[in-house]
This record gives structure tokens, C-alpha cells and sequence, in this order.
């Protein structure tokens, strides 16, 4: 380490120690963050006192991987310079999230001194995205996510076959997948016995596609995605016991 890293180290610990010793004696507590950096890194020693561990243009999401066993809250703090159109955005946050991943905040370049309202028209020179249709696509994945008990669920690339899905599980009980290159795809999803219900999910429109409930044996069971559905598919797959 030079001396530079280990004195710039040494600050972000001193403001870490006056941001707790700050909110001790406050009635009401509030979650502390630190901005780690771009990309991804292995937090190293987190400070007990901290809560949320932010990355700017965290995709694809290994550091949510990287970071997952210190049990705190990762985020995607930071998008952008992945030109203007939605589909980068949309695909990164649900990619993010499901990856086990608790925060996406996204740089809306839609908001603009002439258009507070978020409808500015996008430049192609605009360093970020943004738009209307994105805020309701991103509503989509919020409303996904809080259709489950996801607070019991955790990251599970093994219940997937496959190398580019993005799945939480609470074993046996629930399982969220993302697939985002859907057009044509089987999916092949590891599941204990039990009765199951389930439906995919359109994540630009909403559009869903119940699945009749069944009753599965344990193994592999098999999951044709929508031809409809190119523009990337999520999957519900919950216990009928529930």
C-alpha cells in the first residue's frame, strides 16, 4: 500500500467513526452508506457501523457476488454512458437486483432545468438514459420483486442451468429468475418435489403468461420461454402451499 492509499484509507475510516459516533445519540437512526467505487471490488473489513455498500456502473453484477457474504446491502448507486435507449438500463437493473443485489438507483438524464417533469428528449450525446417508459419498466421489476417474501431469499446460480440468468430462491418455497437473452429459450430450473404454481413475466410491458399449477417430483423441471417475449422474460415459479 503507498502512502497516498493508506492515508486516503485512513480518512474514509475517520468519517466512517464521526458518522457513528453522530448518530448514537439520535432517536431516530439513519442507514449509512459509502460510495465504494466504479465497477466492483471485495469490500475488505466493512465497518460494523455502515449499511449500504454503493458501486457506480456495477454490470454485469460480480460484485454483488464478490460482496454477498458480508450481509449488507449492495447497490448500484451510479448508470450511465450506455448510450440513451432503455434496454441497457432495464436489463441492468433487473440483472442487479436479481443477482441478490438491494439497490439500483439510475441516473434519469430525462429530468432537465426545461423539463422537470422527466420528459426531455434525449440527445445522442447525453452521457445516460432515461425516460418515462424506463420509469415504468423499472416500476415493473419493483412490483416482480415485492410479489414474493423476498427478504427469505438469496442468490442461487446453481438452480439454473445455464450461465446467464440472474435467480433468488428460498428453497423449495419460492424462485425469481431473470433471462435476458429470452427469445426461444428452455429453461431449466432445479426444484424439489412439491405442488407449484407459477408465470413468466414481460418486463417491458408487464404482460403475463400464467403456467397451470403443478405438481412436480423433484429434478429438473422444464420451462419453454413465450415466443412473444424477446425482449427478456422473468419467471415466478412459488409453492401452492403458500
Amino acid at each position: 500500500m503507498t502512502s497516498m492509499e493508506h492515508l486516503t484509507g485512513s480518512y474514509r475510516v475517520l468519517q466512517d467513526e464521526r458518522i457513528i459516533e453522530t448518530e448514537k445519540p439520535l432517536p431516530k437512526k439513519h442507514l449509512v452508506s459509502w460510495n465504494v467505487q466504479n465497477s466492483s471490488a471485495k469490500v475488505e473489513n466493512p465497518h460494523s457501523g455502515l449499511s449500504i455498500f454503493n458501486f457506480h456502473y456495477a454490470s454485469p453484477p460480480v460484485t454483488v457476488v464478490m460482496n454477498y457474504d458480508i450481509n449488507k446491502v449492495i447497490g448500484l448507486n451510479e448508470t450511465g454512458f450506455k448510450g440513451t435507449g432503455d434496454d441497457y438500463y432495464r436489463n441492468e437493473a433487473w440483472e442487479f437486483m436479481l443477482a441478490g443485489g438491494a439497490l439500483y438507483n439510475h441516473l434519469d438524464f430525462s429530468f432537465a432545468v426545461g423539463s422537470p417533469d422527466g420528459t426531455q428528449i434525449l440527445a445522442d450525446t447525453t452521457p445516460g438514459g432515461g425516460s418515462v417508459a424506463l420509469r415504468r419498466q423499472i416500476a415493473i421489476l419493483k412490483r416482480f420483486i415485492e410479489s414474493f417474501d423476498f427478504v427469505r431469499m438469496k442468490p442461487c446460480p446453481d438452480c439454473v442451468e445455464g450461465n446467464d440468468d440472474y435467480t433468488l430462491a428460498e428453497s423449495g418455497k419460492q424462485y425469481a429468475v431473470f433471462v435476458r437473452n429470452a427469445k426461444g429459450k428452455t429453461l431449466r430450473l432445479n426444484l424439489p418435489q412439491g405442488e407449484y404454481t407459477a408465470n413468466w413475466l414481460e418486463p417491458v410491458q408487464g404482460t403475463t403468461i400464467d403456467i397451470a399449477k403443478f405438481f412436480y417430483v423433484g429434478d429438473v423441471k422444464v420451462f419453454q420461454v413465450p415466443e412473444t417475449f424477446a425482449n427478456g422474460a422473468a419467471l415466478r415459479v412459488v409453492s401452492a402451499k403458500q
